[in-house]
């Protein structure tokens, strides 16, 4: 008979108590029976412990700590240093698993070579409506994965990978820490692997608590800094095919991000994370559909984008032309 390694879900938990039920929940459904459930309630100020308290009564698959609030990358860290498991799934507290999730990772997980991570697709979950939207499939050319990466809770990371590389960025306390993780995962060659599977659903909702809905802006210095380390590393791998996809992958993402804290109205901060594409990619790093590249060449990307955002809003005023 197959052995069945042992997997651990890690669960960081702030100000959730919406939703933690079901994440938990979805987790306790889980048709594989080598299984934990490690929560980690990061200093909630809402009734979130207390839910946790009691499913963790229910079930005896769900080990739960609380801590000062530190954020999300510290309290994943810590739940990963509590965690018995050979592979880790790293679920938000507002998100929910597919019954057979872990089962069909560890499945797809056994074919793989040590420096590959199974990944499962995820879709959204549009919680208003109570409805599931498929999402785009993911990039396998680096150049283009680091604009759109493989959502957290669909990969099945080996410890080993994650324990490596240093775990989770502290320092990333708000937002944008499963991407440096992936990153840096990357650099130090580890790859995913898609299968078809979807495992995850990914939802969507306008909780105030919710780390997506930030403002680029009020992040953009340590998140300039991020990418900055990530370029460092990336020029110290030998010059490959592969060390090229992920710097171009990267500059395009910096230029992504730029793009957002421009169109908040900082053109200051904006302009330095353009700068610093250029400067890692070149003309490849400019991102965006084929008019506004060619205005953003010939123009500059500060008056490309507001040059394009005038016309936008012209047509939306006056209508498409018959």
């Amino acid at each position: 008979m197959t052995e069945a390694p042992p997997v651990s879900i890690v669960m960081p938990c702030y100000n959730c108590k919406n939703y933690v039920e079901e994440a938990i929940e979805s987790c306790v459904a889980q048709d594989y029976d080598n299984l934990e459930i490690v929560v980690i309630d990061d200093g909630s100020t809402d009734e979130s412990l207390d839910i946790v308290r009691a499913c963790a009564e229910r079930s005896d698959r769900i080990k739960f700590h609380a801590t000062p609030n530190r954020g999300a990358s510290a309290a994943r860290n810590f739940g990963m240093a509590r965690a018995g498991g050979r592979y880790l799934i790293f679920l938000d507290a507002d998100d929910i698993l597919e019954p057979a999730a872990v089962r069909l990772q560890v499945a797809a997980a056994r074919g793989l070579q040590e420096h590959e991570i199974a990944v499962g697709q995820a879709v959204d979950y549009l919680q208003e409506q109570h409805v599931t939207r498929a999402r785009p499939a993911p990039a396998e050319r680096l150049s283009e994965m680091l604009l759109d990466i493989p959502i957290t809770s669909s990969l099945l990371h080996r410890r080993e990978a994650v324990v490596r590389v240093g775990g989770f960025n502290e320092r990333m306390r708000l937002a944008r820490d499963d991407y440096d993780l992936f990153v840096r995962l990357l650099i130090s060659g580890y790859r995913p692997r898609f299968f078809g599977h979807v495992v995850y659903k990914y939802r969507q909702h306008g909780d105030p608590n919710r780390l997506t809905l930030l403002s680029p802006l009020s992040v953009s210095d340590s998140h300039l800094q991020m990418y900055a380390d990530h370029v460092r590393a990336m020029l110290e791998l030998d010059e490959t095919p592969e060390r090229q996809g992920l710097l171009v992958g990267t500059a395009r993402s910096i230029w992504q991000s730029g793009r957002a804290i421009l169109r908040e109205g900082a053109d200051d901060a904006a302009s330095r994370y353009f700068a610093l594409a250029l400067s890692v990619g070149g003309r490849a790093a400019v991102h965006g559909r084929m008019p506004y590249r060619v205005a953003a060449m010939a123009l500059g990307p500060i008056r490309a984008e507001k040059l394009l955002g005038g016309v936008k809003r012209a047509v939306g005023r006056n209508g498409p032309r018959k």
